[in-house]
């Protein structure tokens, strides 16, 4: 795309103009993916990572990302990174950040770290932290995690937890709003046992876990505050939970599945399959009897989405198309696409999402 090359070409251009200190007399700040981007660049050309991000450069960076283990990286330039303008970042970094990053009051950072040592050392060092992923652990690399007190999003990535591993030391996150527990083992049956709440929580992920329907529906009668829960890929992927007053993602109703796929859709990275996976339910679900929660409108501006996501970032589409087929034989049956487009009433409101469908599906599957 046109756009990805320009963004391509000014960023080696500013990554050659740091190299040679062009910018030593200004003080500009660059955005993200701009920064990123420059960021990329200018470690291609060189070693000396100082040359990136030290303040001497006038030219100021507000990475999202910051990954030591591709350059040389010394402790002046972890020092360094305090005097950027960075509001929010993924880092990965060895254990000498204890001694070298300064933190302001204003500054928040996105880190994640694999180590006991590495991640109790962020949680006293960074008290301001508003996000935190830890993959891989135990328990115990989070017992200074009450230190946290502005955390509002932690992820606990693909982990096994141990029985009475002291998991309630999560409940000591006053403004803890989303929980990502995936790919993770015990860690509910865990929660369940303790005595406690989180008084802020807003959204829970559970996908590849193994939390069953008592565990959820305990979590969200101790959790007024919880707005919406994801089990795709659990035990509770395929019951109904329509009964509760809160949104559950997952495949088992029409409702909750259109739900779902547009959580999916709005994800920014996109998982195709399980797109395809969600498409594929829906064909199935227009084969049932009950279609509840089934919304005309919300449907097809949803099919209409899905086609622009295809266009922009996938050649696959398939699947869509024989959804739209299976909602067309469900509330137009024994006719062909070229009767329902010539059967269209033009004073419908749903006129334009119609015809494009139909001839949506014209194009993949026509009619001889």
């Amino acid at each position: 795309m046109l756009v990805d090359s320009l963004l391509k070409l000014s960023s080696k251009a500013v990554a050659k103009g740091l190299e040679i200190d062009f910018y030593k007399n200004y003080d500009v700040s660059l955005e993200p993916p701009l920064s990123d981007n420059v960021f990329k660049e200018l470690t291609k050309i060189t070693q000396n990572c100082s040359l990136v991000i030290a303040k001497k450069t006038g030219l100021k960076l507000n990475l999202s990302s910051f990954d030591h283990t591709s350059f040389a990286c010394t402790e002046e330039d972890l020092q360094n990174l305090y005097l950027h303008d960075i509001r929010s970042l993924v880092i990965h970094l060895s254990l000498k950040v204890k001694r070298v990053i300064k933190e302001e009051e204003e500054m928040s950072f996105k880190c994640r770290f694999v180590s006991d040592k590495e991640c109790q050392m962020i949680c006293r060092s960074f008290p301001n932290l508003t996000c935190l992923e830890v993959s891989c652990f135990n328990m115990k690399s989070l017992n200074e995690i009450h230190r946290l007190t502005n955390l509002q999003t932690l992820i606990l990535y693909c982990n096994s937890f141990n029985p009475w591993d002291g998991s309630e030391v999560l409940f000591k996150l006053p403004n803890l709003r989303i929980l990502e527990v995936p790919v993770s083992h015990n860690f509910f049956k865990n929660l369940s046992l303790c005595h406690g709440t989180f008084p802020s929580l807003r959204f829970i992920e559970c996908k590849r876990s193994d939390i069953n329907e008592a565990q959820l529906r305990q979590l969200i009668a101790q959790h007024p505050s919880l707005e919406a829960i994801s089990v795709l890929k659990t035990p509770c992927e395929r019951i109904d939970f329509s009964d509760l007053p809160i949104t559950v993602f997952n495949m088992t109703t029409f409702e909750s599945t259109m739900n779902t796929l547009c959580y999916k859709l709005d994800e920014r990275s996109l998982d195709w399959d399980r797109v395809n996976e969600l498409l594929g339910r829906l064909e199935e679900l227009f084969g049932n009897k009950d279609v509840r929660g089934f919304e005309e409108d919300d449907f097809l501006k949803t099919m209409m989405k899905v086609t622009q996501k295809i266009l922009r970032l996938s050649p696959r589409g398939i699947q869509m198309e024989k959804c739209l087929v299976a909602y067309f034989k469900r509330f137009f049956p024994d006719q062909s696409m070229t009767e329902i487009l010539q059967n269209l009433d033009p004073k419908d409101p749903l006129l334009i999402e119609r015809r494009w469908a139909a001839q949506t599906v014209l194009r993949f599957f026509p009619e001889e």
